[in-house]
């Protein structure tokens, strides 16, 4: 063609594998999720917030745990003992000025 020709000495097909490969090959994954309690998140009160809890209706779920029921749901399965650990950050009680 109008653009000339490529010639290559060697070839070498790769493949890279995806999760599900790894897990059908017997691997477990480690799956552990932090919260990120902050004030930059809004207070649990406001509606606005990723922390929001609804006192009208305690069962609705924020948007983190939103991701984390749907995320977690599918992972756990690929855990050893279908447990995910979580830990919180930046929290701060009414009792202390220090943030945990």
């Amino acid at each position: 063609n109008q653009y000339g020709k490529l010639y290559f000495d060697k070839f070498k097909m790769v493949h890279n594998p995806a999760i599900i490969d790894y897990f059908q090959s017997g691997w477990n994954l480690t799956f552990s999720v932090a919260i990120d309690f902050s004030l930059s998140n809004g207070e649990f009160s406001d509606p606005g917030s990723l922390h929001f809890i609804d006192s009208d209706d305690f069962a609705k779920k924020s948007p983190y745990e939103e991701v984390l029921t749907e995320v977690g749901s599918i992972l756990q399965w690929y855990t050893a003992d279908n447990k995910i650990p979580a830990l919180g950050f930046g929290a701060r009680t009414r009792l202390s000025s220090r943030t945990m």
